[in-house]
């Protein structure tokens, strides 16, 4: 009721939802922070 109200047409020319996946940039940048975050671990065991 609360979207009738409010004119509510759905369908075309509306947004969608886009289902994010895993890219390889994106384990890249994963791998980074770890392996960043090690070295700050080791440098300040110094």
């Amino acid at each position: 009721m609360a979207m009738e109200a409010r004119c509510y047409h759905g369908g075309k020319g509306r947004t969608r939802l886009h289902v994010l996946k895993m890219h390889k940039n994106d384990w890249l940048a994963i791998l980074s922070m770890a392996v960043l975050m090690a070295a700050v671990v080791l440098i300040s065991r110094i």
